[in-house]
């Protein structure tokens, strides 16, 4: 697959930005796809019947993407995914007296998979890292906020087995 490029960019109202470039890329037993993202606005739009505008809802992401694939034999494959994503949003004000409040995180997943597909036997292994990560601040004039954090690790089996034309087993285990 010869290398493919993409890129965009928009722009609209109430100061409405996104980017995004994507790739492509084959050669003879390797494959890439990879991607970067972002979006941002000021949310500032005016309230339907009332001279106010929406307050704090500002918010931006992101993100990046990868893709990784290896023909080890005409039979068994290996492919890697990783995906990064970090944003920020302001939740929107309902009385102006409100304190202003705003959610960040951060998050990584990673999926390493092998698959073997056979005449009669077929398997695929996966196992994922995933970290998550996020912050809620109350009052965003403030150094203070509450956060969280999760970190997973999780594998997955899935054997199939062709017992003839019309019986096929399958199963998966997962931990």
């Amino acid at each position: 697959q010869p290398l493919r490029q993409c890129a965009q960019l928009s722009y609209g109202s109430y100061d409405t930005a996104a980017a995004q470039y994507q790739l492509q890329y084959g050669r003879k037993k390797w494959r890439l796809q990879a991607s970067v993202s972002g979006n941002y606005a000021q949310n500032d739009y005016p309230y339907p019947l009332d001279a106010a505008k929406n307050e704090n809802g500002q918010y931006r992401n992101v993100g990046a993407n990868l893709a990784l694939g290896y023909e080890i034999s005409a039979r068994n494959v290996v492919k890697f995914h990783f995906r990064n994503y970090e944003s920020e949003r302001h939740f929107s004000l309902i009385s102006p007296t409100d304190n202003k409040t705003k959610y960040a995180e951060e998050n990584r997943w990673s999926l390493l998979e092998w698959a073997h597909i056979g005449q009669k036997f077929n398997a695929r292994t996966k196992v994922a890292w995933l970290t998550e990560q996020y912050r809620f601040y109350e009052n965003t004039d403030l150094r203070d906020y509450s956060t969280g954090r999760a970190q997973t690790l999780t594998t997955r089996y899935e054997p199939a087995y062709n017992i003839d034309e019309t019986l096929h087993l399958s199963g998966s285990v997962e931990y």
